[in-house]
């Protein structure tokens, strides 16, 4: 802490001998500018997925059979991304490769649902152990609220507890304790994806691009970065409401075979919802957008294999609860923006009861509940929403031939 590097500069400063205190040999200039440890932060975007994620799939691969490791390829070629994920795991033998962003789909999203496939090839006291992980690591990602987290620590004090029991004591390294490190960092400055270095990696790559050889790169860099602003100038137009804006995109690409077929689900809902008959005076879209994200749906006819329609829509009778459905269209109606979507019933089978309990630390099984939960595949139903009660997108996953398991996504701004 800055207290325990001020305190040893002190005992230096009144000491006579020249001997340093726990590494610390004199006051440093920087000292006076930055609170050295709080202003220093770690960066979970190396941290977490380039160095503690690879270490531990390191020595899972040790443990899986090459039937496990194909049966997870099949189950991510098999997951379905919204448009906005442009990177995301596609086989795990190759994950030594995998990019930083790569990872953090598989570690956020991906991981424990594969892992809990192989419940029964793979050790389950690990599936388990690394749950409180995989806890600690989303929620200090992105939260509303410090007091979302404050029960946090105890998740990473149980996972670095039991690490070198399971990984070996050679484990222990630098990285792995740093960890712990990241909860105080969240108190301090925010959730990790705030002050994360994944956008500045995005942009040092950008103009990496701008520069040739190894002579005046920065030199290169300026000319040329001057040279696309004012190319750019004449063509952007760049509004103070980007993130206000909440409109349908005009460019329709409308799939009217899917009007067709859910004409007589969606006469009826529309019936029940405004209590009229006519629908005449509709306008269809098959995209809408919200601030700077943009929701498809099944009418859109350049969705390919995206599925920025697999959202989560807030209750109009309670916002604090949610529904699970796949947007089939948008459609505008006396000036107001509706969508017209499948609402997926949710089980009551929970996921926590797939992996082996936790008792070491409460809430374990609340938290991941509340990340993943179990909606039906064969069994919906029709409704109407306002486009304003679209909360945000959700992943399909997967699971068996009557269930597939759903997780929201909490910040895909973050992603590339």
């Amino acid at each position: 802490t800055q207290q325990h590097i001020s305190e040893c500069i002190r005992q230096i400063e009144l000491s006579t001998k020249s001997d340093k205190i726990f590494g610390i040999i004199s006051r440093s200039p920087l000292s006076t500018v930055l609170s050295m440890p709080d202003q220093i932060p770690f960066d979970y975007f190396h941290l977490c997925y380039e160095i503690h994620m690879p270490a531990l799939m390191k020595h899972w691969m040790k443990i899986l059979s090459k039937e496990s490791k194909q049966c997870i390829d099949g189950y991510l070629s098999n997951i379905s991304y919204p448009h906005s994920f442009n990177r995301y795991p596609r086989t795990i033998t190759n994950f030594s490769q995998w990019k930083a962003s790569e990872m953090r789909v598989f570690t956020l999203y991906v991981c424990l649902p594969s892992l809990v496939q192989l419940k029964n090839e793979f050790p389950a006291v690990i599936i388990a152990h690394f749950s409180l992980f995989f806890i600690y690591i989303r929620r200090l990602r992105f939260f509303d609220n410090q007091r979302d987290m404050e029960s946090m620590i105890y998740f990473i004090e149980a996972y670095l507890d039991q690490y070198a029991s399971l990984y070996s004591k050679c484990a222990e390294l630098l990285s792995t304790h740093a960890l712990i490190h990241l909860y105080e960092q969240s108190l301090n400055i925010g959730s990790l994806s705030s002050h994360s270095l994944f956008s500045t990696e995005s942009y040092l790559h950008h103009l990496y691009k701008l520069a040739h050889g190894t002579v005046a790169l920065a030199q290169q860099m300026a000319h040329w970065h001057t040279i696309n602003r004012c190319l750019q100038a004449t063509d952007n137009k760049f509004s103070s409401k980007l993130f206000e804006t909440k409109k349908f995109l005009e460019k329709n690409f409308f799939n009217h075979n899917v009007k067709r077929q859910f004409k007589e689900e969606f006469k009826k809902c529309f019936v029940e919802y405004f209590g009229v008959e006519s629908i005449s005076s509709i306008k269809f879209y098959s995209r809408y957008q919200d601030g700077l994200i943009v929701y498809h749906s099944l009418s859109y006819t350049n969705k390919k294999k995206s599925s920025s329609y697999n959202v989560s829509i807030m209750n109009q009778s309670n916002a604090r609860t949610s529904t699970t459905g796949q947007i089939i269209f948008f459609f505008e109606y006396n000036n107001g923006s509706f969508a017209f979507f499948k609402n997926l019933i949710l089980s009551d089978i929970k996921f926590s009861s797939f992996i082996q309990t936790n008792d070491q630390v409460n809430q374990w099984n609340d938290y991941i509940d509340y990340y993943y939960y179990f909606v039906h595949t064969s069994s919906s139903s029709f409704n109407i929403s306002l486009c304003t009660n679209i909360n945000r997108k959700c992943l399909l996953l997967p699971f068996d031939n009557k269930f597939s398991l759903c997780t929201e996504i909490e910040l895909e701004l973050e992603h590339d």
